[in-house]
């Protein structure tokens, strides 16, 4: 949280939000809809030859998020171009959203895990 306090501090002149990111757990040229018909018709690339190494998408993690307020209560979100990202790891990054995140942060704590 400090670290991300002060990369915002350090470019307030530049941004008015800041949201934490991760790595996607998967790249998008991996997500699609079905198509009309159930079907895959909208993936398009050659999957034999994929490599998830050749992909840096990043998604919200939502640990944290910065905002100077009247920017906030104008756009009401925290993403676009006047939001910095702030890139966390896995580990950091453990939402807990059911039974098994909850497990997999409890294995964390457990093992003492971290990144630092």
């Amino acid at each position: 949280m400090r670290e991300a306090i002060e990369l915002f501090d350090a470019r307030i002149d530049e941004f008015d939000f800041l949201t934490s990111v991760k790595v996607a757990d998967h790249p998008r040229v991996l997500v699609h809809e079905l198509d009309e018909h159930g079907a895959l018709g909208y993936f398009h690339i050659d999957y034999s030859r994929y490599r998830r190494q050749n992909y840096h998408d990043i998604t919200p993690n939502g640990a944290i998020q910065i905002a100077k307020i009247p920017e906030y209560l104008a756009q009401k979100h925290y993403y676009g171009s006047r939001s910095l990202g702030y890139e966390m790891n896995n580990i950091d990054s453990v939402d807990i959203d059911s039974a098994l995140d909850l497990m997999v942060a409890a294995e964390i704590i457990k093992r003492g895990l971290n990144t630092r």
